[in-house]
């Protein structure tokens, strides 16, 4: 089956996804400044969980596309982008707008990513 570039991107997001959750457990301040709700002290508990919540879903990401799952990694892709939903409403209400509205266009670009998955699929096979 023939591979669309596009299709490559699966492993920098998941890579990507892994360096960000490794950030996130190792310098939480600093994570969650980026994220978009600063935390502090015992408040960083929370941004060392999503930094895990980000490592797995990365390595999720990394083990099908290995595995060359195309449709299990664009039902990955719908439901991560429940996970940067519920990010994006967190941080609109919370924290920083621009933040949130980078985890809409996060969550925008994983739904297409994931429709385009289904579609090539479809096309490849």
């Amino acid at each position: 089956m023939q591979n669309h570039l596009f299709y490559f991107l699966i492993p920098l997001i998941g890579v990507g996804a892994c360096l960000i959750g490794l950030g996130a457990l190792l310098t939480p301040e600093m994570a969650s400044k980026y994220f978009g709700i600063k935390a502090t002290g015992k408040e960083t508990h929370y941004v060392r969980a999503c930094g895990a919540r980000d490592i797995f879903i990365g390595l999720v990401l990394l083990f099908l596309f290995w595995r060359d799952d195309r449709q299990a990694l664009a039902f990955v892709c719908f439901f991560t982008a429940i996970v940067s939903s519920c990010d994006f409403l967190l941080t609109r209400i919370y924290g920083s707008k621009l933040a949130s509205y980078l985890h809409l266009l996060a969550t925008f670009f994983i739904i297409g990513y994931g429709i385009w998955l289904l579609q090539y699929q479809n096309v490849a096979t």
